[in-house]
C-alpha cells in the first residue's frame, strides 16, 4: 500500500470524498485490511432503517409473508445467541438511525421483527454506540420497541412519530443522560393534559440540552430552558394561554442564538415573549402566525425584536402569516419594517403576508441602504394588490446590496424611470441571478428589460405569479418576454 494511505488523516479524507456511497465504500473495504475498518465505519455510521441490520443475521431466520395484503417480515424460529454474531460487528458501527415505515411497500412492516428481538436482545441496547436516533413511526402499536435502540450515548432524538409519551418520557432522561438535541412532535396545544404535564416534566429534567424542538410550551419549561447556558436553539409553539405579564422585561434567554416560534393565536404573544429577552446574540428568527388577524400587531413584534436582540449578530430572518379563511387582512404597511433596519447583519430576509405591503421607493431605498449584506430578500403575498414601489427600487438595490443574489417583490413596472444619475456612474451588480415578480403590473417589456440589463450583468430568471389569474395573464407574457430578452443579452460561456 502507497506509503500516504498509512497516514490515517488521508484515509479519512479519502472516505470524506466517498460520502455515503454505499457500493464504493464497500469496495474499499474489501481493498485491504487496513482499510477495511474504516471503510466499514463510513459505510455504516447513517442507517435509514435496521432492516441492513436484520438482513445481516442468518438467511434461515427471517421470512416476509402477507399480512391482510401487507409484506410482513416474520422470524421463523426463535433467536439464539449465534444469530446475533454478524449482527453485533456491525452495530457497533452504527452512530445514527432513522427508524420509519416502509414507503410504497419497498420494504417489509417491521412491527414482528422488533418483537422478536425484543424477546432475544442479548445487550440493553441493539445499537450500544448509538448517538442520534430517529423514531418516525406512524403507528402507536410500534411505540414499546424504541426502548431497543435507547442507550446512554444517545445524544440526539427525534419523536417525529407516534409514542407513548407517558411510558417514554419516564424512562428517556434515565435511559438517555447526555441529551443535546430533543425534537418532540407528537405533543401540542390540542394534547391532552396529562400528555403536556409529561412533555413539561420531560423537558424540565434535561441538563445540557443545545436545541430543544416542541410544539407547546409552558412556563416551567421556559423558566428551565432559561436556566440552561447551552440552549442555543429554541424551536417551538406558543398557546395563546401563556402570559408573562410577572416577567420582568429583559430578564431571558441571553444565551439563544436561534429560533422559531409557531403561534395559533395572535400575534401580541410572541411579542411578550421577545420582550422578556436580555439581548441575546440571535442568528436566526423565525416566525409562523396561523391567525393574522391582528396584522397590526406585527409592529410591536419588530419594535420588541429591535429593543431586545443584538443587531450585530442576526443574518436570517423570516416570517410567515398564513391567512384563515374567509378573513378580511390589510396589506402590511412598509413602515413597519423600519425597526429591522438596525440589524444591518442581516443576510437572508423572508417576509410573507396574505394582503401584500404597501412599500413605497423611499422606504426600499432605506431598506436596501440598512440591509447592504442581503443575499436573499423575499416579500411574497398570496394575492394580488397595487404596488406603490417602481423600478427605481431595483435600482437601490443594485447599488446598495451587491451580494444579492434573489430578490422577490411586487413593483409597479408600468412605467420605466428616467434616473436622475449618471448612467456612467452607474454600478452593475452582477450577483443578481433571480427576480420573482408576484403580481407586478407592466407595460413595455423592452424598456423593462433594458433597464434591468442596465443594473444586473448576470439576470436571467423572472418568475411571476401572474399567470394563475385570467386578467394578469397579459402580464405574465409580458414579463416572460422580458426573461427572453435578458436570456438573449446574456454573455455566453
Amino acid at each position: 500500500m502507497h506509503r500516504g494511505l498509512q497516514i490515517p488523516e488521508i484515509v479519512d479524507l479519502v472516505v470524506l470524498q466517498l460520502g455515503e456511497h454505499a457500493r464504493e465504500l464497500a469496495a474499499l473495504a474489501l481493498t485491504c485490511t487496513d482499510l477495511h475498518d474504516i471503510a466499514l465505519d463510513a459505510l455504516w455510521r447513517n442507517q435509514d432503517t435496521v432492516l441492513n441490520l436484520i438482513r445481516c443475521m442468518p438467511a434461515d431466520l427471517w421470512e416476509t409473508v402477507f399480512v391482510d395484503g401487507v409484506a410482513t417480515l416474520r422470524a421463523r424460529r426463535e433467536i439464539v445467541a449465534s444469530d446475533w454474531d454478524r449482527w453485533l460487528k456491525y452495530a457497533y458501527r452504527i452512530r445514527a438511525i432513522s427508524c420509519t415505515d416502509p414507503l410504497g411497500g419497498s420494504l417489509p412492516v417491521l412491527k414482528d421483527a422488533y418483537r422478536a428481538l425484543t424477546r432475544n436482545n442479548p445487550e440493553d441496547s441493539l445499537l450500544p454506540r448509538l448517538e442520534h436516533l430517529s423514531w418516525c413511526h406512524r403507528q402507536l402499536t410500534y411505540s414499546p420497541f424504541i426502548t431497543l435502540f435507547l442507550n446512554p450515548n444517545i445524544n440526539s432524538i427525534d419523536l417525529d412519530g407516534q409514542v407513548d409519551h407517558g411510558h417514554l418520557f419516564d424512562s428517556l432522561g434515565q435511559r438517555c443522560p447526555s441529551l443535546t438535541s430533543v425534537i418532540v412532535q407528537g405533543v401540542n396545544r390540542a394534547s391532552s393534559e396529562v400528555e403536556r404535564r409529561r412533555l413539561s416534566t420531560f423537558i424540565c429534567s434535561l441538563t445540557s440540552a443545545e436545541l430543544l424542538d416542541v410544539r407547546t410550551m409552558d412556563r416551567p419549561m421556559l423558566t428551565h430552558l432559561d436556566g440552561l447556558p447551552t440552549l442555543k436553539t429554541l424551536r417551538t409553539g406558543l398557546p395563546a394561554s401563556l402570559s408573562f405579564t410577572d416577567v420582568p422585561d429583559g430578564t431571558m434567554f441571553s444565551q439563544l442564538r436561534s429560533t422559531t416560534i409557531t403561534l395559533a393565536g395572535t400575534i401580541p404573544i410572541s411579542s411578550s415573549f421577545v420582550r422578556t429577552w436580555n439581548s441575546p446574540q440571535l442568528k436566526s428568527f423565525e416566525l409562523v402566525v396561523r391567525d393574522c388577524r391582528a396584522l397590526q400587531q406585527i409592529e410591536g413584534l419588530y419594535q420588541e425584536l429591535s429593543a431586545h436582540c443584538s443587531h450585530e449578530h442576526l443574518e436570517f430572518f423570516k416570517v410567515a402569516l398564513i391567512q384563515w379563511k374567509h378573513t378580511t387582512v390589510t396589506a402590511h404597511p412598509g413602515r413597519f419594517f423600519r425597526p429591522l433596519f438596525r440589524f444591518t447583519h442581516l443576510r437572508i430576509v423572508e417576509v410573507h403576508v396574505p394582503s401584500g405591503y404597501t412599500l413605497d421607493d423611499a422606504t426600499i431605498l432605506d431598506m436596501a441602504t440598512a440591509w447592504s449584506r442581503l443575499e436573499r430578500l423575499a416579500l411574497g403575498s398570496s394575492t394580488s394588490h397595487s404596488p406603490k414601489c417602481t423600478l427605481l427600487g431595483l435600482y437601490f438595490f443594485s447599488q446598495r446590496c451587491p451580494l444579492l443574489e434573489a430578490l422577490e417583490i411586487t413593483l409597479d413596472a408600468s412605467s420605466v424611470p428616467e434616473l436622475s444619475v449618471d448612467p456612467a456612474a452607474t454600478i452593475r451588480q452582477d450577483k443578481l441571478s433571480l427576480i420573482h415578480v408576484w403580481f407586478s403590473p407592466i407595460s413595455d417589456a423592452r424598456a423593462v428589460a433594458n433597464f434591468m440589463l442596465a443594473l444586473f450583468g448576470n439576470l436571467k430568471e423572472i418568475v411571476t405569479e401572474l399567470h394563475y389569474w385570467e386578467h394578469h395573464i397579459e402580464n405574465h407574457k409580458r414579463w416572460m418576454e422580458v426573461k427572453r430578452l435578458l436570456s438573449q443579452a446574456a454573455p455566453t460561456s
